[in-house]
Protein backbone atom coordinates (compact mmCIF):
# COMPACT_ATOMS: atom_id res chain seq x y z
CA UNK A 1 0.00 0.00 0.00
CA UNK A 2 1.38 3.70 -0.98
CA UNK A 3 -0.24 6.61 1.29
CA UNK A 4 -0.37 9.74 -0.98
CA UNK A 5 -0.47 13.07 -0.06
CA UNK A 6 -1.80 15.16 -2.72
CA UNK A 7 -3.06 18.93 -3.03
CA UNK A 8 -2.19 21.78 -4.99
CA UNK A 9 1.33 22.83 -4.45
CA UNK A 10 0.64 25.74 -1.07
CA UNK A 11 -1.94 23.76 0.08
CA UNK A 12 -0.28 22.03 3.25
CA UNK A 13 1.46 18.63 1.63
CA UNK A 14 4.67 19.77 3.21
CA UNK A 15 3.44 19.90 6.37
CA UNK A 16 1.34 16.77 5.95
CA UNK A 17 4.72 14.86 4.92
CA UNK A 18 6.20 16.50 8.17
CA UNK A 19 3.44 15.17 10.60
CA UNK A 20 3.36 11.84 9.51
CA UNK A 21 7.16 11.76 9.70
CA UNK A 22 6.72 13.10 13.44
CA UNK A 23 4.37 10.03 13.74
CA UNK A 24 6.53 7.28 12.75
CA UNK A 25 5.43 6.83 9.15
CA UNK A 26 7.84 5.92 7.06
CA UNK A 27 8.11 8.76 4.21
CA UNK A 28 9.28 7.96 0.77
CA UNK A 29 11.38 11.40 -0.48
CA UNK A 30 13.95 11.99 -2.97
CA UNK A 31 14.34 15.49 -4.24
CA UNK A 32 17.06 17.65 -3.14
CA UNK A 33 17.38 19.94 -1.90
CA UNK A 34 14.70 18.93 0.77
CA UNK A 35 14.89 22.83 2.26
CA UNK A 36 14.58 26.04 1.12
CA UNK A 37 14.42 29.47 3.11
CA UNK A 38 10.77 29.75 2.61
CA UNK A 39 10.11 26.05 3.24
CA UNK A 40 13.08 25.85 6.27
CA UNK A 41 11.44 21.97 7.35
CA UNK A 42 10.93 20.62 4.17
CA UNK A 43 9.59 19.62 1.35
CA UNK A 44 9.69 15.88 0.99
CA UNK A 45 9.25 15.43 -2.42
CA UNK A 46 9.57 12.60 -4.73
CA UNK A 47 10.80 12.94 -8.43
CA UNK A 48 8.90 10.26 -10.29
CA UNK A 49 11.87 10.78 -13.08
CA UNK A 50 14.38 9.45 -10.26
CA UNK A 51 12.65 7.18 -8.72
CA UNK A 52 9.92 4.45 -9.01
CA UNK A 53 6.68 3.47 -7.39
CA UNK A 54 8.14 0.14 -5.68
CA UNK A 55 10.53 2.70 -3.83
CA UNK A 56 7.21 4.03 -2.63
CA UNK A 57 5.50 0.84 -1.26
CA UNK A 58 4.99 0.81 2.35
CA UNK A 59 6.08 4.28 2.56
CA UNK A 60 3.85 8.22 2.44
CA UNK A 61 4.48 9.89 -0.62
CA UNK A 62 3.96 13.08 -1.77
CA UNK A 63 1.80 12.87 -5.52
CA UNK A 64 1.39 16.86 -6.53
CA UNK A 65 -2.22 16.69 -8.48
CA UNK A 66 -0.16 17.24 -11.98
CA UNK A 67 1.51 13.78 -11.16
CA UNK A 68 -1.42 11.54 -10.33
CA UNK A 69 -1.44 10.05 -13.42
CA UNK A 70 1.74 8.58 -12.77
CA UNK A 71 0.09 5.92 -10.43
CA UNK A 72 0.04 2.93 -11.69
CA UNK A 73 -2.26 -0.30 -11.26
CA UNK A 74 0.51 -2.36 -10.15
CA UNK A 75 0.39 -0.99 -6.39
CA UNK A 76 -2.51 -0.16 -3.93
CA UNK A 77 -2.96 3.13 -2.64
CA UNK A 78 -4.97 5.15 -0.34
CA UNK A 79 -4.93 9.05 -0.27
CA UNK A 80 -4.90 11.87 2.41
CA UNK A 81 -6.27 14.82 0.72
CA UNK A 82 -5.61 18.17 1.71
CA UNK A 83 -8.39 20.76 0.74
CA UNK A 84 -7.44 25.28 1.00
CA UNK A 85 -9.24 28.03 0.40
CA UNK A 86 -8.37 28.63 -3.47
CA UNK A 87 -7.83 31.78 -2.64
CA UNK A 88 -5.62 31.55 -0.46
CA UNK A 89 -3.52 28.82 -2.32
CA UNK A 90 -3.34 31.78 -4.67
CA UNK A 91 -1.73 34.36 -2.52
CA UNK A 92 0.81 32.23 -0.96
CA UNK A 93 1.37 30.84 -4.35
CA UNK A 94 2.02 34.29 -5.91
CA UNK A 95 4.01 35.33 -2.88
CA UNK A 96 6.36 32.07 -3.18
CA UNK A 97 6.54 33.02 -6.92
CA UNK A 98 7.56 36.18 -5.79
CA UNK A 99 10.58 34.98 -3.32
CA UNK A 100 11.76 32.41 -5.64
CA UNK A 101 11.95 34.29 -8.76
CA UNK A 102 10.33 31.76 -11.01
CA UNK A 103 6.87 30.43 -12.05
CA UNK A 104 4.98 27.45 -10.13
CA UNK A 105 3.87 25.17 -12.58
CA UNK A 106 0.21 24.94 -11.16
CA UNK A 107 0.27 28.46 -10.53
CA UNK A 108 -3.38 30.04 -10.91
CA UNK A 109 -5.03 26.12 -11.29
CA UNK A 110 -5.73 25.33 -8.09
CA UNK A 111 -9.31 24.95 -8.51
CA UNK A 112 -8.68 22.66 -11.24
CA UNK A 113 -6.55 20.58 -9.57
CA UNK A 114 -8.56 20.40 -6.54
CA UNK A 115 -11.57 19.09 -8.64
CA UNK A 116 -9.91 16.76 -10.30
CA UNK A 117 -7.82 15.31 -7.61
CA UNK A 118 -11.36 14.97 -5.92
CA UNK A 119 -12.36 13.04 -8.87
CA UNK A 120 -9.31 10.45 -9.02
CA UNK A 121 -9.23 9.79 -5.25
CA UNK A 122 -13.27 9.05 -5.33
CA UNK A 123 -12.51 5.38 -6.00
CA UNK A 124 -9.76 4.79 -3.27
CA UNK A 125 -9.72 4.80 0.33
CA UNK A 126 -8.89 8.66 1.30
CA UNK A 127 -9.70 10.96 4.00
CA UNK A 128 -9.99 15.15 3.08
CA UNK A 129 -8.96 17.15 5.65
CA UNK A 130 -9.07 20.71 5.49
CA UNK A 131 -5.92 23.29 5.35
CA UNK A 132 -7.04 24.50 8.23
CA UNK A 133 -7.82 21.31 10.17
CA UNK A 134 -3.85 20.39 10.17
CA UNK A 135 -3.60 23.51 12.55
CA UNK A 136 -6.25 22.94 15.07
CA UNK A 137 -5.65 19.10 16.20
CA UNK A 138 -8.65 18.13 13.70
CA UNK A 139 -6.53 17.35 10.50
CA UNK A 140 -4.45 14.96 12.94
CA UNK A 141 -7.30 12.83 14.45
CA UNK A 142 -8.82 12.68 10.97
CA UNK A 143 -5.04 10.81 9.48
CA UNK A 144 -4.56 9.12 12.96
CA UNK A 145 -8.20 7.53 12.42
CA UNK A 146 -7.69 6.52 8.52
CA UNK A 147 -4.17 5.31 9.07
CA UNK A 148 -5.08 3.75 12.51
CA UNK A 149 -2.29 5.29 14.69
CA UNK A 150 -2.21 5.64 18.29
CA UNK A 151 -2.72 8.85 20.57
CA UNK A 152 0.99 9.28 20.67
CA UNK A 153 1.11 9.42 17.07
CA UNK A 154 -1.15 11.53 16.76
CA UNK A 155 0.29 13.94 19.42
CA UNK A 156 3.10 14.13 17.67
CA UNK A 157 2.23 15.17 14.74
CA UNK A 158 0.29 17.69 16.48
CA UNK A 159 3.93 18.94 18.09
CA UNK A 160 5.47 19.26 14.70
CA UNK A 161 3.01 22.00 13.51
CA UNK A 162 3.98 25.69 13.69
CA UNK A 163 1.29 28.00 13.82
CA UNK A 164 2.99 31.00 12.87
CA UNK A 165 3.37 28.71 9.40
CA UNK A 166 -0.48 29.67 8.66
CA UNK A 167 0.13 32.42 5.81
CA UNK A 168 -2.88 34.29 3.95
CA UNK A 169 -5.51 32.80 5.85
CA UNK A 170 -9.01 33.37 4.32
CA UNK A 171 -10.26 36.72 4.92
CA UNK A 172 -13.50 36.99 7.70
CA UNK A 173 -16.78 37.65 6.15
Amino acid sequence: MITCVTAPSRSGTSLTMQMLNAAGIPVAWNLLPNRRPWNERGFYEFDFTKGTLDECEGHAVKVMPFDLHRLTPDHDYQFITILRNVACVEKSMAATVEHRGSEMSDAHKARHWQQATLKHIAEYGNVIVGFDELFNGIGQGKIGAFLDMTPLQIAKMCDCVDHNMWHFKPEAR
